[in-house]
């Protein structure tokens, strides 16, 4: 059953999401063909289009957080919720659904952005400078293949962003639980969810510095970061927001299964 209300979910998503993220794409593209023209006429145009597409690839780390937390009002709690509330399915298989779809989402939008930063800004001219960034990351963080440090910023990123959005959705669900206010305290919620789960990283991380000393050193004002700090905080990071953000899961759906109030 989640499979299906998953599939209706996610052509929800794909309304959105998509034609935002095409146009996202084509702004880049614009901006790449502008860069080709000389003259004022081009450069005014592609300062123009510049600032757009800057606009819009932020937008895309922003875009599914948004979409998917209205969806979920608007489909648990709103009119469209009574319907919701009604089908021969469980509470947690719906949360479960949207919650998959939202990061199924945020996944199509983070590589949206990343692929109109490639498509926009990656010229000759900055190659050097790229190579540079990138032969630092290696060292950095001890890898040897450019695809595999791409793919490991890219990740932990994405479990970043997807613990916020996960934080959001508890929040709406503890939020919309409460009788009075309920748009304002699932706001609160979902905000206080994502400080407490900021700073327990912090703290944890401290903790695992007793063990490794090498993280330890994070916390020293003279520290100068190794490859065996980084790798263990880029590590120990992804492992954090996957856990954080399947206990917040494991929150909703324990105060989703005591009942829903509609407004």
């Amino acid at each position: 059953m989640v499979g299906k209300l998953l599939k209706y979910d996610l052509k929800n998503q794909a309304r959105r999401l998509v034609p935002y993220c095409l146009i996202a794409l084509a702004t880049a593209l614009i901006v790449r063909l502008l860069s080709l023209g000389h003259g004022p006429v081009f450069s005014t145009l592609q300062t123009i289009a510049i600032s757009v597409d800057i606009v819009l690839l932020i937008g895309c780390v922003l875009m599914p957080l948004i979409s998917g937390w209205t969806y979920m009002i608007r489909s648990m709690y709103k009119d469209e919720g009574y319907l919701t509330n009604t089908l021969p399915v469980s509470r947690s298989s719906v949360y479960i659904a949207q919650w998959l779809s939202g990061m199924l989402g945020l996944l199509l939008c983070l590589a949206t952005a990343a692929l109109g930063l490639w498509i926009a800004f990656y010229s000759q001219d900055y190659q050097m400078v790229i190579n540079g960034i990138v032969m630092t990351g290696k060292e950095a963080l001890g890898y040897s293949s450019t695809s595999a440090l791409l793919a490991s910023v890219f990740f932990v990123y994405y479990f970043e962003m997807g613990f916020a959005m996960t934080a959001g959705y508890a929040g709406i669900v503890l939020g919309y639980r409460c009788w009075k206010d309920k748009p304002a305290k699932a706001v609160l919620f979902g905000l206080g969810l994502y400080f407490l789960g900021s700073v327990l990283s912090v703290a944890i991380l401290f903790v695992y510095g007793l063990f490794d000393p090498s993280v330890m050193e994070l916390f020293r004002e003279s520290a100068e970061p190794g490859v065996t700090m980084i790798k263990s905080i880029f590590m120990l990071g992804t492992m954090y927001y996957i856990v954080v953000s399947l206990a917040l899961d494991a929150i909703a759906l324990k105060t989703l299964s005591k009942g829903v109030n509609l407004e």
